[in-house]
């Protein structure tokens, strides 16, 4: 897979502060731009209009919002949206039972991160997305 550094990170994230801290972090480790989201409906229309190198999704059990973005998943991973259906997808969750796990492993999702996460991993996972 060789990706593009041009090509921008997608972030899909309901909390305006974890927003700011995850696109601030991929900036000044020169992962590049930074698209964000705070909606499936948002980000699915980023996916539609333009090419991604990555997302970064959250995904909340508790908030309902699990169906919503793995059909997001899912439809990066069918081909149906301007990206790569190969591109990395790393989950942000609050908490990951094992009934999420096993929905996410058949989508390829590099790496669930369970907030709040160390901010050493986070850079892996954007260093990973951007290299």
């Amino acid at each position: 897979m060789n990706r593009s550094r041009n090509l921008p990170l997608l972030l899909l994230e309901p909390s305006a502060l974890l927003r700011q801290t995850v696109a601030l972090t991929a900036i000044s480790i020169g992962a590049g731009s930074v698209w964000q989201a705070s909606n499936v409906r948002e980000a699915q229309e980023l996916l539609l209009a333009r090419q991604f190198a990555g997302a970064v999704v959250a995904v909340d059990e508790d908030e309902g919002s699990t169906d919503g973005v793995l059909q997001l998943i899912e439809a990066i991973r069918g081909g149906k949206l301007a990206s790569a259906a190969d591109m990395p997808v790393y989950v942000l969750a609050s908490a990951c039972s094992r009934a999420l796990l096993e929905k996410l492993h058949p989508l390829e999702v590099q790496r669930v991160l369970i907030k709040p996460f160390k901010a050493r991993l986070l850079i892996e996972a954007l260093s990973s997305i951007s290299s």
